[in-house]
């Protein structure tokens, strides 16, 4: 009964539960979220027993397994996979749908106001004058402007309110996220088997919302916890897990992808999951609303950058046809629209009131980044984020300009953010209706000459495509040195060169050997030594001790500085830098390199690691030899560099290396400034030259018919044949030569230049010719010549130059002209006529003589010539012209000058009398460089080395500067060192002024010229500065000078207190160390300290001592004191004498020293009381003297500055040796004199006999003679005839009173009366002559007489003579007569003593005759060799043997000696190393030979020559040396006739003889680490490339560039032919230049398209004919432009992406329209999903009342059925219990 009971209980208690779950579902039918609930029943068995045991086989009953939901994971998550679809697409849907009414509102849309615009523009090119239409296209274009701005404001607002709504998506994300992570943290603490129902309702309702926002996959625990994450992968970010919700969180980025054509970054929404402080991005938004917002913002954004795009399109386009234009006012149009301005804020510091305005100075900015401005008090600068500092108040940033105004203060920042909307920054910039451009710039012309009737059509631009290999500016750092090379692994393009370019210099390099260490600095504080061998044999071997006391190699870096120093720790030298090495050190790397050399061993010996090898890196041969850089335009134009083989050149021309296609090799304007662009290519040996085809004839051009061959690198391949004719000129050759021949690589120039010499002329001369070049007319000319003057000339031919052709330049001196025709015709000269005859010579290209040269005179034999011109070819590689006419003029070899090309830039003049040399410098390149990082060195090599060649038998100088000696490699540094080292062996110049007691005041200025350069010395202070001419030419100094400074207790002298002096009136003086003689203050009785003064000066220059030695002085009272000073100073003029002028009283006497006070025991002292002025300037090429501009205010500031008496001076150079005795040196000296005509040379047997009377006048220096008359007799040579003419004009009373007396000389050929005694002029002058004198000495100008202004000397040298005192001077009526007794001396010449010597008795009329006496006697004892010269004041005894040693007067009896002075006691003494002077013929013993205040000396202990003359005689006496290297060397004169110094930085060499000037260079003496330099300036508007191809294989190149600021967009004025050949070919020339620049085939139609043009023939066109693209100068009333701009509107240019407007905007909203339909599509078969899954999770879990109420009845009766068992029970039980 038990079981019974139980199995009713079950029963009714498992019902019970069903019927309570059925009750829940149906009460719960309409509860969100609820899922109906099954009830599982369980039958509850008995215990297993045996298989008859009953009762173990009937159960127990039943029970409630479990009440389940009903829920299928499948089912759920289809169900919220569908849910995230469809809010997705519906939430896109809604969106973009608005979007549509967006772009098309009511009224007008974008396209509307485009199309107004361009209605308006219409309107204008019908009518280009009319101002109204342009009124109203100026409101229609501010329109269409406002339009994009309006279109942008509402996109970014939609845009805006996109975002809003994702937020609130996110917002909810994130509730919903936190709800469901409370209930799996309910869930997991429920602590029941089964997880609670109602929470996993609530779990599942949640997500099922959570779904509707966001897509996730999701994974459930144990009890029902969920794991939900992001997307729909299943490997998304979790988002919830069963621990934790994490946050969703929004925010708009921008990314670098450049989808749109305006480079602007693209916004974005980006999420981010974040856990605290950690955030993490997502891209796992794949359904849901906020997936529709997100994925509607991004489509928004790429509408809104096609809008953006639009703006920038129209901008462009418009701009670019605006500026292809002219406007109303003639002017290029400005831009039309502008886009992209920044906003700029300000952030201030204390104090500061910054204001900023900005304005657009770029049409298009485009800014993808804030730039950020900081004030920099200190230095007044703004610092930039960019890495860019900006000065002033006002500077361009990136096409903006900032202008800034306040006060400023540290901490201010200016903040330029880039605009957030490209269309809402389109702005119409037009001002007035005047600015629409409607004219085209450019027009097409056609050839009037043309044959077919094509026209050019300028159907618009078009953009070429850029090469595809990559750019300069990504390719290369910009730098200058070795150390930043690039380097490439082989030949062939290595980048391209944009447009943007403005300069561009690229060196190539040969490699370094070099040894590398890999050491600590540890291990280079322990080294021991170092041992370095080079393969030349040299060697480096050096020790360390840690007991040296100098710089120790406390790391690499030291040890790296302690070998570059040479100087070891222990203060020992060693060679290292010197043997070509330098070493780089850091970072655990020392790298040595050497110049030359390589290495055969390093190796580095330290303390703690033992023996470190040098790792050796040896380059090959090729390697150590840099690489050619060639220059290509990408259509294989060939226009810097080296020429290519055809093998070479085909093997780089292809698209690969950057070319077009179809593009030909040319290199026509190699290295010749192609397109303007300036080139300059140098190398140390620099380029080919070959100058030909120069000839002079006398009737005919001689060149025969022949061919010529041209063979390019002198391989044996003929590159190309010229035919040239027969008697052809050089310019027909030259054209030949450029139209078959210049495509090589060999450039050609030509001109015909003819030098006529100086032509001889006595007074006047008339000179004819007929002249004509090529087939110009010919023209008589006639002109009157004056001596050495060609002016009228050249005048005369230059009047009908036109007519002729031929152009005549006068050269500097005036004596020779250049006749030029500068086309190369063959230039013709007829009938020539002159009364002396001179040679015509061609001069090649550079004006050096060529051996074409011809006489012309007046027969007929000499009377015509025909000159053929020089060609000068040139390139960088060697070639050779052949001929099939063996004495061809137009064949050679060419050859290295080392100077085209090379390391010197060459100018020269158009008389090539001044030549420019300008040293290429190549800065840090060619000078010694170590890398921070040690890892690289780079060993200066630059060498620069110069010739300037003999002239005319003059010096030749030579130098060479080495760049690292230089304190700065730049061109300027090297043209002085050059300079210095030219000058080291050339005179000194130098002047020194008188004493001046005070200095000029400040400021006072004084102008000096040297060398042709002007300097002004300015006195400042004690200090002279120097200005102008060449800096550090000239040093200028006043260096004080000592005077005698008496005590200031003299007694003061006036009328009421006078001085007598009577006796004991004498003193002696020292004078710059000269003694005086006895001094005598003359008695009197003075009335004043100033008359005292006045007469001591006058006593103490009265001194024959003193005056002798030119020394004076100047006394002054001062009021207290007599002050005594030395007027002239030593004045040796020795650069290195310092000594100053100096004053000393030796003695006085007691009686006038109690008044005078002038002694040192009276307390009179030495004090500084005056300045002399020094002016010194080193090495004179030309010995140039330094003269004074004439004026008035100069001429007082050489009184104030003391220079109105001073020294001008030569010094000459010291010598090894003494000059041998008798040596000498010409020279030319500027004298006041008189010529003769040519004369007959004497002899005994062709003597002058003048008998009768033979008179003469003259005047000197303005004083008219007497008559003087010529003795009678017979004269067998012209130097005796010169001797008496000049005795005789010297004994001229008048003159001799007038202090005037002359030399006569005689040239060889001529005699010359030269005035001795002319200070600062001179002059001779013929009054009369009788006529058998004139027949004998030609005076008259009718016999070619004239006055000359400069006279030639002889200044030989003695090393051993003896020069008596001063002698009167004897004439006709101060005769000597020499005894017969009583008349004897006795001398000794070079060691042999003459014995008793006998004057020849007679009586002496001059003191020539006397001198000549003497020679003879003494010559007449045992004694040769002895010349006895008469200087003019004294008689010199000369020795004339070549090892000479000494002579002595030592004895003359007493009645001659009273009138030669020839003894010690009346003066003589050892004239030893002294000079005389003679004619220029070297005679002249005889005559007192010299000029007044000129000495020449000798200082035998240096060695050297010094000239001095008198500055009070002017530039009168100034001396210059004869080209004569020979003799001039031997006394340190090394001179040069042109004039050599620094000009504008350039060394400048002037022509100082009228002819051209040359310099050279000595091959392979420059020499450069850099290999090859290019330098492009000025580049050309298109694309160029760079390769590398040929020379050497190391392809180490730098590159140093400047970027064009603002790069101006015009097109190109072009030419265009049709080729000759073929009517379908183009050949395009730029119309600047010439130049070619492409070659186009036509298409079918005749377009084509070059340099951005896209063109079009329409109609025929044929075989040569041409036409133009030229600007349209003053055509501002065509409307063309306009027509053209009105083609945007049209597809017309839609190929080239420009115009188009309105369809690319009716697309754009198509587009959206396709998407709205679309997204409805998308919408209708998500909604279709997410019903179904909705429909089959309601079937699952979805309550049916139906079902339910069936249940209930089937449970009910269940619950029923168990409860009657339960009473069926009972009653047995009870009935059981009764029976008992």
């Amino acid at each position: 009964m038990g079981s019974l009971f139980e199995i009713a209980k079950s029963g009714i208690q498992a019902y019970r539960q069903a019927l309570a779950v059925t009750g829940q579902n149906i009460a719960n039918v309409n509860t969100e979220g609820y899922s109906k609930r099954d009830v599982a029943l369980e039958e509850l068995g008995g215990i297993q027993g045996g298989v008859t045991d009953v009762a173990d086989q009937s159960g127990l009953g039943v029970r409630v397994d479990e009440i389940r939901r009903s829920f299928n994971e499948y089912i759920s998550e289809r169900l919220r996979n569908s849910h995230s679809a469809y809010e997705q697409i519906d939430q896109f849907s809604k969106e973009v749908s608005l979007l549509e009414n967006t772009l098309l509102p009511k009224g007008s849309d974008l396209s509307s106001f485009i199309g107004k615009f361009f209605s308006s523009l219409q309107e204008v090119a019908a009518s280009p004058e009319d101002s109204a239409p342009r009124v109203v296209a100026l409101e229609s274009g501010k329109d269409l402007s406002n339009a994009f701005k309006d279109y942008s404001q509402r996109l970014e607002t939609t845009q805006n309110g996109a975002f809003t709504q994702a937020g609130l998506s996110i917002n909810n994300i994130n509730i919903l996220s936190a709800q469901i992570s409370d209930v799996n943290a309910k869930l997991k603490s429920s602590g029941a088997t089964n997880s609670p129902n109602d929470l996993l309702d609530t779990r599942d309702l949640l997500m099922e919302e959570l779904s509707k926002d966001i897509e996730y996959t999701s994974s459930y625990g144990d009890k029902g916890d969920v794991t939900i994450r992001l997307g729909n992968s299943g490997q998304g970010p979790i988002l919830v897990s069963p621990n934790k919700a994490m946050q969703l969180r929004a925010k708009v980025t921008s990314n670098l992808d450049f989808r749109y054509a305006f480079e602007t970054t693209v916004n974005s929404i980006s999420l981010f999951i974040t856990e605290g402080a950690k955030e993490t991005s997502t891209t796992q938004i794949t359904g849901g609303k906020l997936a529709g917002l997100v994925n509607f913002y991004a489509y928004l954004q790429e509408i809104r950058g096609q809008i953006d795009d639009l703006a920038n399109r129209v901008a462009k386009d418009f701009n670019e046809a605006q500026k292809s234009g002219r406007d109303l006012n003639g002017k290029i149009g400005r831009d039309m629209f502008t886009l992209g301005m920044p906003s700029v804020t300000t952030r201030t510091g204390a104090g500061s009131n910054l204001t900023v305005n900005v304005s657009q100075t770029d049409s298009i900015v485009n800014f993808k980044n804030d730039i950020n401005l900081t004030f920099n008090k200190d230095d007044q600068t703004w610092v930039g984020n960019n890495n860019r500092i900006y000065r002033g108040r006002e500077f361009n940033i990136d096409g903006i300009l900032l202008s800034v105004s306040g006060e400023l203060n540290k901490g201010d920042v200016i903040t330029i953010s880039p605009s957030k909307s490209i269309s809402g920054s389109l702005n119409f910039n037009l001002r007035n209706g005047r600015d629409f451009a409607a004219s085209a710039i450019k027009l097409s012309e056609s050839s009037t000459k043309n044959i077919g009737d094509a026209e050019l059509l300028i159907n618009g631009k078009y953009i070429e495509e850029k090469t595809t290999i990559p750019n300069l500016q990504s390719v290369f750092t910009s730098g200058d040195t070795p150390l930043l090379a690039s380097q490439f692994l082989r030949d062939g393009a290595v980048a391209s060169i944009p447009e943007n370019i403005e300069e561009l210099t690229l060196k190539s390099y040969g490699l370094q050997s070099s040894a590398k260490f890999f050491i600590s600095d540890e291990q280079a504080k322990t080294a021991n030594s170092i041992s370095i061998s080079l393969a030349n044999g040299n060697s480096v071997s050096i020790s360390f001790s840690p007991s040296d006391k100098g710089l120790k190699p406390t790391s690499v870096s030291e040890l790296a500085n302690i070998l570059n120093s040479g100087i070891t720790p222990g203060g020992n030298s060693f060679n290292f830098s010197t043997l070509g090495l330098i070493a780089a050190g850091a970072n655990g790397q020392l790298t040595i390199s050497s110049n030359d050399q390589d290495f055969t061993s390093a190796e580095i010996n330290t303390r703690i690691s033992g023996v470190l090898n040098g790792i050796l890196k040896n380059p090959t041969e090729s390697e150590k030899k840099a690489s050619q850089i060639q220059i290509f335009t990408r259509e294989g134009g060939h226009i810097a560099g080296t020429p290519l083989k055809a093998n070479e050149y085909a093997a780089l021309i292809n698209s690969s290396n950057g070319f077009i296609d179809g593009a030909k090799y040319s290199a026509e304007y190699i290295n010749q400034d192609y397109r303007n662009m300036k080139v300059t290519k140098n190398s140390s040996n620099g380029e080919f030259i070959l100058e030909l085809g120069s000839s002079a004839s006398r009737s005919a051009n001689p060149v025969s018919a022949e061919t010529v061959s041209v063979d390019l690198f002198k391989d044996g391949v003929v590159d190309q044949n010229l035919a040239i004719p027969v008697s052809s000129s050089s310019a027909f050759t030259l054209k030949k030569f450029k139209e078959n021949a210049s495509k090589l690589g060999i450039s050609a120039e030509a001109s015909t230049r003819v030098l006529l010499d100086p032509i001889s002329v006595t007074l006047s001369d008339n000179i004819t010719m007929t002249i004509s070049s090529g087939l110009n007319d010919e023209q008589n000319i006639s002109a009157t010549i004056l001596p050495d003057d060609l002016s009228n000339l050249v005048t005369a031919i230059n009047r009908v130059k036109e007519v002729t052709g031929v152009e005549a330049t006068l050269t500097s001196d005036k004596k020779r002209l250049i006749l030029e025709n500068k086309d190369a015709n063959d230039i013709k000269i007829s009938n020539f006529s002159a009364t002396n005859t001179t040679t015509a010579t061609v001069l090649n290209n550079d004006y050096q003589k060529t051996s074409s040269s011809i006489s012309l005179g007046s027969s007929s034999s000499t009377n015509s010539a025909v000159f053929t011109g020089s060609i000068k070819l040139r390139s960088a590689v060697d070639f050779e012209l052949t001929s099939t006419d063996g004495s061809s003029i137009n064949k050679g070899d060419a050859t290295q000058t080392g100077l085209e090309g090379g390391m010197f830039k060459i100018r020269r003049s158009n008389t090539g009398e001044s030549i420019n040399i300008s040293p290429i410098s190549y800065g840090s390149a060619d000078l010694s460089a170590v890398s921070s990082e040690g890892t690289a060195a780079s060993k200066a090599t630059g060498t620069y080395s110069l010739n300037l060649p003999s002239v005319n038998s003059s010096s030749n100088f030579t130098t060479s500067i080495n760049v690292s000696d230089l304190v700065e490699n730049s061109s300027k540094e090297i043209s002085k060192a050059i300079l210095t080292g030219l000058r080291a062996s050339s005179p000194d110049i130098r002047v020194v002024g008188n004493v001046i007691n005070t200095l000029p005041s400040d400021g006072s200025k004084l102008n000096i010229i040297f060398e042709n350069q002007t300097y002004t010395l300015e006195n400042l202070g004690s200090t002279v500065k120097v200005s102008g001419g060449e800096e550090g030419r000239v040093k200028s100094f006043f260096t004080p000078v000592s005077g005698w400074s008496g005590n200031s207790d003299a007694l003061e002298v006036t009328s009421q207190n006078t001085l007598t002096v009577s006796s004991g009136n004498t003193l002696k003086i020292s004078v710059d160390g000269t003694a005086s003689g006895t001094i005598t203050l003359p008695s009197a009785t003075y009335e004043s300290n100033n008359a005292i003064a006045s007469a001591l000066q006058t006593a103490i220059n009265a001194d024959s001592n003193l005056s002798n030695a030119s020394k004076s002085v100047s006394v002054k009272w001062t009021g207290t004191n007599y002050e005594i000073v030395s007027n002239t100073g030593r004045q040796t003029f020795s650069i290195q004498d310092n000594t100053v002028a100096s004053v000393k009283i030796t003695s006085i006497d007691a009686t006038i020293e109690n008044s005078l006070k002038l002694s040192s025991a009276n307390g009179a002292v030495t004090s500084i009381n005056g300045y002399q002025l020094g002016i010194v300037s080193q090495g004179s090429m030309s010995a140039s003297e330094i003269s004074f501009p004439d004026n008035t205010e100069n001429n007082q500031s050489k009184i104030n500055f003391g220079l109105d008496t001073g020294i001008a001076n030569i010094e000459g150079k010291s010598v090894t040796n003494h000059p041998t005795n008798r040596e000498y040196f010409d020279v030319k000296i500027k004298t006041g004199s008189y010529q003769s005509g040519t004369v007959t040379a004497l002899s005994s047997s062709s003597a002058l006999t003048l008998s009768g009377t033979n008179t003469l006048q003259i005047a000197v220096d303005d004083v008219s003679s007497g008559t003087i008359t010529i003795p009678t007799g017979t004269y067998s040579s012209n130097t005796s005839v010169a001797k008496t003419l000049e005795e005789a004009i010297n004994n001229d009373s008048t003159l001799s009173s007038a202090n005037k007396s002359v030399s006569v000389l005689w040239n060889g050929s001529s005699y010359q009366i030269v005035s001795k005694n002319g200070t600062s002029n001179a002059s001779i002058s013929l009054t009369s002559v009788t006529t058998a004198l004139e027949n004998a000495l030609k005076l008259t100008a009718t016999n070619g007489g004239v006055q000359t202004t400069s006279s030639d000397f002889r200044v030989k040298f003695t090393d051993a003579a003896w020069l008596g005192g001063t002698v009167a001077k004897l004439s006709s009526s101060s005769a000597l007569t020499v005894p017969n007794s009583g008349n004897t001396f006795q001398v000794t010449v070079d060691g042999v003593a003459s014995g008793s010597i006998s004057l020849a008795d007679g009586t002496y009329t001059s003191n020539g005759d006397v001198a000549s006496a003497i020679e003879t006697a003494i010559n007449g004892s045992s004694i040769s060799g002895v010349e006895v010269k008469w200087t003019g004041s004294a008689y010199k005894i000369i020795s004339t043997a070549t090892s000479s040693q000494n002579v002595l007067v030592t004895s003359v009896d007493s009645a001659i000696e009273s009138h030669l002075k020839l003894t010690a006691a009346n003066g003589g003494a050892e004239n030893d190393y002294s000079f005389d002077l003679y004619d220029g013929s070297g005679s002249g013993s005889k005559r007192a030979t010299f000029l007044n205040g000129l000495n020449f000396e000798y200082d035998s202990t240096n060695k050297n020559v010094s000239i001095t003359r008198k500055l009070d005689t002017a530039t009168l006496h100034s001396i210059s040396f004869k080209e004569d290297s020979t003799n001039n060397e031997k006394f340190g004169i090394k001179v040069y006739p042109h004039t050599v110094g620094l000009v504008d930085d350039e060394i400048r060499i002037t022509s100082g003889n009228g002819e051209a000037v040359n310099v050279s260079v000595t091959a392979n003496s420059n020499i450069s680490r850099v290999g090859e330099n290019i330098k492009l300036e000025n580049l050309p508007p298109e694309e160029l490339i760079i390769i590398l191809k040929g020379g050497g294989t190391a392809r180490s190149l730098s590159s140093f560039y400047k970027i064009k600021e603002n790069i101006i967009e015009t097109q190109e004025n072009l030419e265009f032919k049709i080729d000759s050949q073929n009517a379908n070919r183009v050949i395009i020339k730029d119309a600047d230049t010439g130049h070619n620049i492409a070659e186009r085939t036509l298409t079918p139609s005749g377009n084509f398209k070059v340099a951005g043009y896209d063109l079009k023939f329409n109609g025929s066109a044929k075989v040569n004919d041409s036409f133009k693209i030229t600007d349209n100068e003053g055509g501002i009333g065509d409307g063309r432009n306009m027509h053209n701009m009105l083609k945007l509107q049209s597809d017309d240019f839609v190929s080239d992406g420009k115009g188009n407007f309105q369809e690319i905007f009716s697309e754009l909203v198509a587009s959206v329209g396709a998407t709205v339909q679309s997204s409805e599509l998308n919408l209708q078969s998500a909604e279709m999903i997410r019903d179904a899954s909705e429909n089959a999770q309601s079937e699952l879990s979805g309550v049916n009342m139906d079902d339910e109420a069936a249940q209930l009845i089937e449970y009910q009766q269940a619950y029923q059925a168990s409860a009657r068992v339960l009473q069926t029970a009972r009653e047995l039980f009870d009935t059981l219990i009764d029976r008992i």
